[in-house]
């Protein structure tokens, strides 16, 4: 099941997979309670991404391919006249924001910094699978990441994929229509069925704003924060895609 990389749509192949590696399941200690007594191991609680995976997704989104080149400037450290050694992205899960600043230090290798946290050695390559090969701080893991959108996705063997957002600079959310950090969008493609939420109104977090119907299913599109809304951009009927901006609140 480690080699199911799915993109675009919620699974449960985790859930699976603790499933299957249970020494009960493996015992065919099995009843209709056995997902309950079992529910922290199987369903255990959302965590944070580790450092190493931060460093991972920001060295696998900057990758280039190694260059067949007699130019010293490649060849040795990446370096190019009139282009900086250091580059920056931001990465965020959740709430959480990471400013991400790599000190290239050779070709695919970088000394990488977390929200001004102590710099850590790292380097990433091209595996025979189609993935990657992360080291960092000496510890190598196989990866495999892909962009989707504003979206990038880790798949680790141990930890399962993270989904990462790559925030977009407030100008492009303006020119662009796309949502910001906290305004409520769809979790996947579906069907607006009932619209609760109106423009110039006042929610706190957790207020119904609107429900969507997806692979036969009934999501609440529930308020991510207290505000006011600014505009409500579907109606009861209208087909929505995945990620797709739904309320916008005032500023």
């Amino acid at each position: 099941m480690s080699e199911y990389r799915v993109v675009g749509l919620p699974t449960n192949i985790q859930f699976l997979k603790r499933v299957a590696q249970s020494q009960e399941f493996q015992g065919a200690e099995l009843d209709t309670g056995f997902i309950a007594r079992h529910e922290h191991k199987l369903i255990p609680e959302a965590r944070l991404p580790t450092n190493a995976e931060i460093a991972t997704a920001a060295m696998a989104l900057n990758f280039r391919e190694s260059i067949q080149s007699a130019d010293p400037f490649d060849l040795l450290t990446s370096y190019k006249v009139n282009q900086p050694a250091r580059k920056s992205c931001q990465l965020a899960f959740g709430e959480e924001v990471y400013e991400i600043v790599l000190d290239q230090t050779g070709v695919n290798e970088y000394s990488i910094s977390i929200n001004g946290s102590e710099a850590v050695n790292c380097r990433i390559n091209k595996n025979s699978v189609g993935g990657f090969d992360a080291e960092v701080g000496g510890i190598k893991t196989p990866v495999h990441g892909f962009k989707h959108d504003n979206e990038f996705h880790l798949f680790t063997e141990e930890g399962g994929p993270v989904e990462f957002q790559m925030p977009l600079p407030k100008y492009l959310q303006m020119t662009s229509g796309a949502a910001g950090a906290d305004d409520a969008v769809a979790p996947m493609t579906g069907t607006v069925t009932a619209v609760q939420a109106t423009a110039g109104a006042e929610v706190k977090k957790g207020d119904l704003l609107m429900t969507i119907v997806a692979m036969k299913m009934e999501h609440a599109i529930k308020a991510p924060k207290d505000g006011v809304i600014k505009s409500v951009l579907a109606i009861a009927g209208d087909t929505v895609e995945r990620k797709a901006l739904l309320v916008s609140y005032e500023e």
